[in-house]
């Protein structure tokens, strides 16, 4: 840790630290008077002012931080709860500190980290706050991504493969990149998703005090705030998807529905695809496809057609790069237009989130993704109800059927390691004579009715077929 620079700091303020015996001397850097503080005393000037380090971040100078400073509630104490870890090792001091520094202020708990090693972990609702290096709240989860070689602006050293967000809490990004690095699971779990200790390094501890002030203001939010951000998030992420559907079948010639602002402004989006073949030469008129043949039969090559190719060619690389950044232009226009009603997306985030069960809504690709509550189901045979599991299921954008992926167990059923009685192991259902509605809904953007329909069919299991029958291979539920 770096020798703090402090600023905006009164006189009240500067008897406080001459008071407690705090050593401190004034300091210019740049344009700006202030204090510094040195790393050994920075405790005990924040005991002194009644204050906590907000957020921290590299001066000009090396060795020396501009920290922020925030004041505690009148009469709140300043808090000194332990922080300790399951391992041991040469990094724990940089991160305990960095714990203690940001995150601890804000809460009210002991704080306990964990090196989890590539394996998911159980949430602990044990009263500390938990955070689960290189790990997942998902059972089943498997790291898959690779993590980018800049994380806030920070170089990054480690390659290895990283969990992906699991949608159980608030994904805490790069806004660079889009790299999801950790995920809130409220009220007293986070899940750092990389192993930064195959490169342990100065930068992978940089990485983990930003991250720790970020998860101090996301800890700090009201359930408005955060159900204020969880919404805006899902609107911009359901923008950009929209785009992204539309682009990327812009060669197909298929139209799909969007928002009426954005449809106003789709159709341009196809405006290059009669160019792409031309600029490969696949759709020109017959004897210009090759140099070969413009030449005579004994192999001459006539220089006035070869010139005329030449232009053509260029003309065509031309207009093919006009409509390339014509219909980039159009999709960026798509998030952009004023005129666009974008609050559809926020209206039908709020449906999906009344939905009986849903957890959390999330954007994923081009897909709308519910978390569930466990879900259980009933063997009628019997009576007895049946703990199936929480469930991820991703709603397409565009596509004929759900996905469903258990997220608390598989079970061996009709087929080995299923999601549920009529779940497959790859997510796929048998949807009976339901398969016709799905993509109805899905073409029309009724997310929460396909949301309600894909959770009553998990809650439901047909015991006179091969595959409903296996529906007492899954655990009783706990009433």
């Amino acid at each position: 840790m770096s020798n703090v620079f402090l600023t905006g700091l009164t006189n009240d303020h500067r008897a406080h630290l001459a008071g407690a015996n705090v050593p401190c001397y004034d300091l210019t850097l740049g344009e700006e008077d202030g204090l510094m503080i040195e790393k050994q005393h920075l405790e005990a000037a924040l005991s002194a002012l009644s204050a906590y380090v907000e957020s921290q971040e590299p001066s000009a100078f090396e060795g020396i931080a501009r920290a922020v400073l925030k004041a505690r509630a009148p009469g709140q104490t300043p808090k000194a709860h332990k922080v300790t870890n399951n391992w041991k090792g040469k990094e724990t001091d940089d991160l305990h500190e960095a714990v203690r520094q940001f995150l601890v202020p804000v809460i009210d708990r002991e704080v306990l980290m964990h090196h989890s090693q590539g394996y998911p972990t159980d949430p602990v609702s044990d009263g500390k706050f938990h955070i689960h290096l290189y790990s997942s709240p998902v059972r089943y989860a498997d790291p898959g991504a690779t993590p980018p070689a800049m994380i806030w602006g920070i170089p990054n050293a480690s390659r290895n493969k990283s969990f992906p967000a699991c949608g159980r809490g608030v994904a805490i990004v790069d806004e660079a990149t889009g790299y999801p690095y950790a995920e809130y699971v409220g009220p007293g779990n986070v899940y750092v998703h990389m192993n930064f200790f195959d490169k342990y390094d100065g930068n992978s501890v940089r990485i983990f005090r930003v991250l720790m002030q970020k998860l101090a203001r996301v800890v700090g939010l009201s359930a408005e705030d955060y159900r204020s951000l969880t919404r805006k998030r899902f609107i911009e992420e359901c923008s950009k998807a929209a785009v992204r559907v539309v682009r990327d079948t812009a060669e197909s010639g298929v139209d799909h529905e969007l928002p009426a602002g954005l449809k106003n402004h789709s159709s341009g989006l196809h405006s290059n695809s009669r160019f792409d073949g031309a600029a490969n030469y696949k759709d020109l008129p017959p004897g210009e496809k090759s140099v070969s043949a413009l030449g005579t039969a004994n192999g001459y090559v006539d220089a006035k057609k070869l010139q005329e190719r030449k232009a053509n060619v260029q003309s065509l690389r031309r207009r093919l790069r006009h409509a390339i950044s014509e219909a980039r232009a159009k999709e960026r226009k798509l998030l952009t237009d004023e005129n666009v009603d974008l609050d559809e997306f926020g209206i039908e985030y709020e449906n999906l989130m009344k939905v009986k069960y849903v957890k959390d809504v999330q954007v994923e690709k081009n897909a709308i993704v519910i978390y569930t509550d466990i879900l259980n189901c009933k063997d009628e045979r019997t009576g007895i109800l049946h703990e199936i599991g929480a469930f991820r299921i991703a709603l397409p954008f565009t596509g004929s059927m759900p996905s469903w992926k258990n997220q608390t167990r598989l079970v061996n059923g009709m087929k080995e390691r299923q999601h549920a009685p009529h779940v497959w192991p790859d997510g796929t259902a048998c949807l009976g004579n339901t398969a016709d509605i799905f993509p109805k809904l899905f073409a029309q953007r009724q997310w929460s009715i396909a949301a309600q329909l894909a959770i009553e069919f998990v809650q439901a299991a047909n015991t006179s077929d091969s595959a409903g029958k296996h529906i007492s291979s899954w655990p009783r539920a706990r009433r």
